[in-house]
């Protein structure tokens, strides 16, 4: 223990005391898996360089995640590096005699006694290795990249930096960033010395001395993929055999596949191929590495179930820990369990229960038994729980089940205990629990007690108790119901009666003389499903594609309690509570005989059927994508379109081929918190640039998301002419950012390869923000969006652009990275989470689901694979569901009466734009939800405030990912009337909302309005674009290169509606002029020098009046003065007449708002004014709506009449007041039409 580690630069033993803070583990050396040839380090940082607090060490103890310590000590010596201090608290010979799985390490300063400890956990991989490789990565997890590709088994040890002890039998390079010092130092002497290192992909010149491969650094990589020696296709760098190195292996072109180099008495061995799993590295690693002969060994791929005898495969409940992964204070239907062990519905205070086997109501220590997609059992010592309570829960059956096999007594604390009902031999009867008082519960006559209380400030929340053993006593002991059994072994239920509904005093009147037969009834039966509780679900599936259904099956199984009274047990099998709500839409059909179970979740009423199987019927969303794939013609001709087209170039070049990096934080600080967060805030550092490839850590959710526009683009600008410079970067920025990136550097991805610990679940966590550090661990959120954009933007991938040999390489990194999706997917919500330890899915997450398992159906039909393409269409069935039943919540909700956690009531008060005085705490009706929130209901007031306003200007709320809006989604909405409807009349909303406050009104949310129409409205789909197109802060510039990126996939949605309308344009053959579409054409005054002084032209924009913009983004409002004698002012602009000649127009058209009355003569001279027609519009001064007016050539102007021709138009025309007094009025839309 007390060994000093090697190379250890000093060693200090300190004199006096300061402040240390705790600062994580060694990364530096240790990886996020701890093997048997490590020791176990950890890190304090100094306070302004102070490290005289280090003066004792630290004291440290180790437990399992059963709470049983497997060592402790204090550690004294430490390296000091900068303001670190280093401690080694466990040697190598330590680490080997810890069990594979997580730990906890408690730590704190030995110096101060009363110190709390500081947790933190860590992961062991133990177990005798048959070989030691150190992987020298520029990466964040090199042994988590190792322990990946090497696949399951213990033949190799992965080591992040040489031993201390012994040689590695060889070490493997792929750093495209130069190796610190000491590590190249270290690897030079290594090979000197005989060693053998294996090169992969593109390594810095720092290497170059080493490197059999000259890489041609100004080309590295290829266009297309070579054949390598077997004939096979394979992305191999552009490179040449170094000088004194031999070539063992080439590809079909002569260039070298893999060379060797002899450097001292060892040698180097190169592969022009990336560092991933597959033949290259096989090839690599057995032969050269470790010197064995090793068949290729096939990367680990997911495949769907095999078919049972009925044709069903066994779905999402495999190797799938839900939402009750990692800690142990998950939140169900509608309880949670707190810091202090006790029970609670939400977040509200006065609705929590606890109990106490020991007569303690402090807190125990906790540790998970078993954990499933359905639920969790743990065991609880101490405090409350005694020698040890089982505690089970799930959200199959309501409550939480409490096992103690020595307890004969309980001690129930809760709010609502001010009233018991109990059945009773002809009924039940009703007892006031006064403090102090004994509780009679002679004659009970079954194995269930309800207890409430109701007060004015808050209604009743009834608590259903169901037990095993027969009662003998029970009394109230100050605020705690206490209760004695007549035996030992207490098997104790506890349950909301409905869930999170409340009673109202008008409900719950006259309960005290005797429940109501349907309550009591209602109790009697949950007494029954209490004793066969759910604690297990096999979920199958079978598609019927000839009806584009998924028919699923959920088989459960079942803890049975006994009881002292005889009471038998009810099976009912359950449905997500999803589904009601979602049967609205008739895509769900339920099983005969499913009923309401009168029990309200979060999700939803929960349904169930009598059995231990219950089935359902979904429909499948359509999965292909529905935009042009190949090139296709955007009607540049109409100005709208071109308009739109150039500002999506605009937006692409904004970003350029820059990176936008990722940014480190937390969501949740509190004060005096310590978060060991140096490694993370490390491996975000980057700067934005153009290269990646020089960062640790590439952040595919910003890197793909936004290529994932250009992609869209893509088609679009294949049927233009020109554009060679965007169309040059666009295709630049899809070869790079997807092709390259993880063909060659997938490696720098990973930030956590890892287990979760109650099932053995292993999966990728690849995004950084935001995060928590919660009990101990690093917890990732949104890892399930990035997943959903990346299956979105390969699946595109795909389609536009093919690449077979990429996804045929590449799938096993491609499962990988969707592993979110199968290990964390509720069973409740029926999609996946967006908190690794399962706290909920909305907004831009959920918005990513459908089409994130879209892009995997896409993806697995491309490969040739169509059962894995049928699990992508049943789980798009799943996410379906769980993204159109937050449409349809409201009337579920307003009907539940349940309060408003204070601390949500400031949020939800202000979404609504109401004032917090003296409504703290008031219930407020609820419109459309966004999902299900991360702990919470996300659901809002359908109001629009000016906070929703900035919150979801970008469209996340019910569109956009974010990295832009999956057009599978709009697609979704608009094909079900139900889900349609209650979008367009928020989006109504929302739009008028924005116009009024003049807030952004971006392309997501236009995207959103325009494409959910029905019939589909291009007319006012120009009107929203032209409006935004003038807005300051709407520009590609304004919005920043992030957002810019955001915006992209919108506004292609948008062009493509453009595209599709192009027939039904109005303006189609028509020529404007006057306003922006004509872009060169401006009002002009004209007439007496007076009274054209007196005239005035301004421009309305839309950003400022909509109210007076009746088309695009702008209008003209004109002022004429009084006639002055004979001459009368005038306002005049200029049009195309040669074009008006082509085009053969017969008409002037515009709209137009009279703000006074009087009247127009409106004049359209020849070319050399020896003639003009006129016509006289009348003007009546009614300001409140626009009116529309068409004057044609021969019935208003009298051409004919005039010897007027339309070929001779001079290309003017002049608005004349033909009045005696001034005018004033607003004209827009002006053009000839044919």
């Amino acid at each position: 223990m007390k060994r000093l580690f090697a190379g250890i630069s000093a060693l200090f033993v300190l004199a006096a005391s300061g402040a240390m803070v705790p600062d994580g583990f060694h990364f530096e050396k240790n990886d996020h898996f701890l093997t048997p040839s490590e020791s176990l380090s950890f890190t304090y940082r100094f306070q302004d360089g102070d490290d005289s607090a280090l003066r004792e060490g630290v004291d440290y103890r180790i437990f399992d995640l059963a709470n049983r310590q497997l060592a402790a000590g204090v550690a004294r010596a430490f390296e000091k590096q900068g303001r670190l201090a280093v401690y080694r608290l466990l040697t190598p010979k330590q680490v080997s005699a810890l069990k594979s799985g997580w730990h906890t390490l408690e730590i704190k300063p030995a110096a101060d006694k009363q110190a709390a400890y500081f947790r933190m956990k860590f992961y062991v991989r133990s177990g005798k290795f048959a070989h030691r490789v150190v992987y020298l990565l520029d990466s964040v997890t090199p042994e988590g990249f190792a322990f990946w590709i090497n696949g399951d088994g213990n033949l190799i040890e992965p080591l992040r930096d040489f031993p201390e002890q012994g040689k590695p039998d060889c070490v493997v390079v792929s750093s495209y960033a130069p190796l610190p010092e000491s590590k190249f130092e270290a690897l030079k002497s290594y090979v000197a010395n005989g060693g053998t290192a294996l090169f992969f992909g593109v390594n810095h010149p720092q290497l170059d001395e080493l490197n059999p491969l000259k890489l041609n650094r100004g080309s590295l990589y290829p266009a297309a993929p070579k054949r390598d020696h077997a004939g096979n296709p394979a992305y191999l760098l552009n490179a040449s055999t170094a000088e004194d190195a031999k070539l063992l292996q080439a590809a079909s072109d002569g260039s070298p596949e893999i060379a060797e180099k002899r450097f001292g008495s060892g040698r180097v061995i190169a592969y022009a191929g990336a560092l991933k799993p597959g033949a290259g590295y096989d090839g690599m690693i057995y032969p050269y590495g470790l010197g064995l002969k090793a068949e290729r060994q096939a990367p680990a791929v997911f495949r769907a179930a095999a078919p049972d005898a009925d044709g069903f495969r066994e779905g999402i409940s495999r190797n799938n820990f839900g939402r009750f992964g990692w800690l142990n204070d998950d939140r169900i239907n509608a309880i949670s369990i707190r810091p202090e062990q006790t029970f609670r519905m939400w977040d509200v205070d006065q609705d929590y229960f606890g109990v106490s086997f020991s007569g303690s109501h402090t807190p125990g220590k906790l540790a998970a038994l078993k954990t499933s997609w359905l639920g969790k059992s743990m065991l609880g010592t101490g405090g409350r729980w005694g020698q040890g309570t089982e505690i089970v829960w799930g959200l199959g059956t309501p409550g939480v089940l409490l096992r103690n096999p020595d307890a004969d007594k309980v001690s129930i604390e809760s709010p609502m205990p001010a009233t018991l009902a109990c059945p009773v031999k002809g009924g039940t009867r009703a007892i006031s629990l006064e403090p102090g008082a004994m509780v009679d519960l002679k004659g009970l006559s079954s194995n269930w007690f309800l207890v409430w209380k109701r007060t004015d400030k808050y209604d009743a929340w009834p608590l259903l108790f169901t037990f095993s053993r027969k009662i003998s006593a029970a009394r109230m002991n100050g605020k705690h119901l206490e209760i004695d059994f007549a035996k030992r072994g207490v098997d104790l239920a506890v349950m909301p009666l409905a869930g999170i509904k409340h009673y109202t005093p008008a409900e719950t009147a006259g309960w005290e003389q005797a429940l109501p037969a349907d309550i009591a009834a209602r109790c009697a039966r949950w007494s029954r499903i209490q004793a066969a509780r759910t604690v297990g679900c096999i979920e199958r599936y079978k598609l019927d594609k000839k009806n584009g259904t998924v028919l699923i099956r959920n088989d459960f199984d079942y803890l049975v309690i006994p009881n002292d009274w005889g009471v038998e047990p009810e099976y009912v099998a359950p449905v997500p509570p999803l589904l009601p709500l979602y049967a609205k839409s008739g895509n769900v059909k339920f099983a005969d005989g499913t009923a309401d179970l009168d029990y309200a979740t979060l999700q939803g009423p929960l349904h169930g059927v009598s059995g231990k199987r219950s089935e359902y019927t979904l429909a499948i969303p359509e999965v292909d994508y529905p935009l042009p794939v190949t090139a296709a013609d955007p009607h540049l001709e109409l100005p709208v379109n071109k308009a739109l087209f150039e500002r999506i170039t605009e937006h692409l070049a904004e970003p350029g081929l820059s990176y936008i990096p990722s940014d480190y934080g937390i969501v949740e600080r509190r004060e005096k918190t310590v978060y060991p967060e140096r490694e993370l805030r490390e491996a975000t550092s980057m700067k934005p640039g153009p290269e990646a490839a020089e960062w640790n850590y590439i952040d595919l959710h910003r890197t793909l998301g936004g290529v994932a526009g250009n992609l869209m683009f893509k088609p679009y600008l294949d049927g233009v002419r020109g554009y060679g410079d965007t169309r040059a970067r666009l295709n630049a920025k899809i070869a790079r950012n997807i092709r390259r990136d993880i063909e060659f550097f997938q490696y720098k991805t990973f930030l956590r390869y890892r287990q979760e610990p109650f099932t053995g679940a292993w999966y990728l966590m690849a995004f950084i923000a935001p995060v928590r550090f919660n009990d101990g661990y690093w917890m990732f959120h949104d890892m399930n969006e990035t997943a959903g954009i990346f299956l979105q933007t390969l699946g595109l991938y795909s389609r536009v652009v093919g690449d077979r040999p990429f996804f045929e390489s590449n799938e096993p990194y491609i499962d990988l990275f969707m592993s979110n999706y199968l290990v964390s997917n509720d069973w409740s919500w029926m999609a996946s989470n967006a908190v690794e330890w399962g706290m909920g899915n909305n907004i831009d997450m959920l918005n990513a689901e459908l089409s994130g398992w879209a892009g995997m159906v896409r993806i697995k039909e491309f490969l040739g694979k169509p059962d894995e393409a049928d699990f992508g269409r049943y789980m798009a069935a799943k996410a379906g569901a769980s993204t159109g039943a937050r449409l349809l919540m409201s009337e579920f909700y307003n009907s539940l009466n349940f309060p408003i956690p204070p601390h949500l009531a400031p949020v939800i008060h202000e979404m609504a734009d109401v004032e917090q005085a003296g409504r703290k705490d008031a219930y407020l009706p609820l419109g459309v939800s966004q999902g299900y929130g991360e702990g919470w209901p996300s659901l809002w007031p359908t109001s629009i405030s000016k906070g929703l306003l900035n919150h979801f200007i970008d469209g996340k709320d019910f569109y956009s990912t974010s990295k832009g809006v999956p057009v599978e989604l709009l697609a979704f909405y608009r094909s079900n009337e139900a889900l349609a409807e209650p979008l367009r009349k928020y989006e109504a909303a929302f739009r008028d909302a924005a116009y009024a406050a003049k807030a952004p009104y971006l392309y997501s949310r236009t995207a959103g309005n325009a494409y959910l129409k029905s019939p589909r409205d291009r007319a006012d789909l120009e009107r929203m674009l032209y409006r935004t197109f003038t807005m300051p802060g709407c520009s590609a510039n304004a919005l920043g290169a992030g957002l810019a990126d955001w915006e992209t996939p919108a506004m292609v949605i948008l062009l493509d509606l453009l595209r599709e309308s192009a027939a039904e344009d109005r303006r189609a053959g028509q020529l404007p002029f006057g306003d922006e579409r004509a872009g060169t054409f401006q009002w002009e005054t004209a007439g007496p020098k007076n009274a054209a002084s007196a005239s005035k032209v301004r421009t309305v924009r839309a950003a400022d009046e909509p109210e007076n913009v009746a088309d695009g983004a702008v209008s003209t409002r004109i002022e004429l003065a009084a006639p002055a004698g004979s001459e009368s002012p005038a306002a005049f602009t200029r049009f195309d007449a040669a074009a008006a000649a082509r085009k053969k127009c017969t008409a002037v058209s515009f709209r137009y708002k009279a703000e006074t009355p009087g009247s127009l003569r409106i004049a359209l001279p020849n070319r050399d004014w020896t003639r003009r027609a006129e016509a006289v519009l009348p003007l009546d001064g009614n300001a409140a709506g626009w009116r529309t007016v068409r004057l044609e050539f021969e019935r208003d102007f009298k051409f004919g009449r005039n010897g007027m021709k339309p070929e001779e138009l001079r290309g003017e025309i002049f608005l004349y007041n033909a009045s005696g007094a001034p005018v004033k009025f607003i004209i827009d839309d002006l053009r000839l039409e044919p």
